[in-house]
């Protein structure tokens, strides 16, 4: 397969490995790019333009995603454990039934994401932005939600009954919290509670 200056969406078959590193060194244009099913384990693809690229199903396991734009991407069912996504801009991106195990969201933009039963599991939220996110049915066991900024999002049906989930300076005013499981979840001093009240 040869590659161009742009892939444009959408972008049918399977990507290999040898492409995924075409595609982390390169200089393609991957806005919009519909890269479902796509083998990019690994790969490192720091400051990149992703704005609404499909990577619905893709691997992304222990992928350097640092500082990337993937604002209203959609990431169904894609796998990103272990995956670094510091500082990206991830505002609207649709997580439905993704993986984000382990990985490391800290000082993200995710804002108005869909977080529908995704598995946050041991996953860094320290400083991100979540306002305004749906976590319908999501795990956020052992999540690290450090100074996580939660206003107004919808929590609803999310299973966070964990000892280790730090909620430390968390900012949830104005978030909706409903049927979730909070036994035990740790709340430390400086977290503003959905009715404004500060701990």
């Amino acid at each position: 397969m040869e590659l161009t200056d742009r892939i444009t969406p959408p972008f049918i078959g399977p990507v290999d490995r040898s492409i995924a590193k075409s595609i982390e060194v390169g200089s393609l244009d991957l806005r919009g790019a519909d890269l479902s099913g796509a083998d990019l384990q690994g790969v490192k693809l720091v400051n990149k333009d992703l704005s609404g690229v499909i990577l619905a199903g893709a691997t992304l396991r222990g992928a350097d995603l640092t500082g990337v734009n993937m604002s209203k991407a959609y990431l169904k069912g894609a796998d990103f454990t272990g995956a670094t996504l510091s500082r990206s801009i991830l505002f609207g991106a649709d997580f439905t039934h993704a993986n984000l195990r382990n990985a490391n969201l800290s000082d993200a933009d995710l804002s108005n994401a869909n977080f529908t039963h995704t598995n946050l599991t041991s996953a860094i939220f320290k400083n991100a932005n979540i306002s305004g996110a749906l976590i319908g049915g999501a795990s956020l066991r052992s999540a690290n939600l450090e100074g996580a900024k939660l206003s107004g999002a919808i929590i609803g049906g999310a299973y966070l009954n964990d000892s280790s989930l730090e909620v430390v300076f968390t900012d949830l005013q104005g978030a909706k919290v409903r049927r979730s499981q909070l036994d035990e979840a740790m709340l430390l001093d400086g977290v503003t509670l959905p009715d404004g009240t500060r701990l």
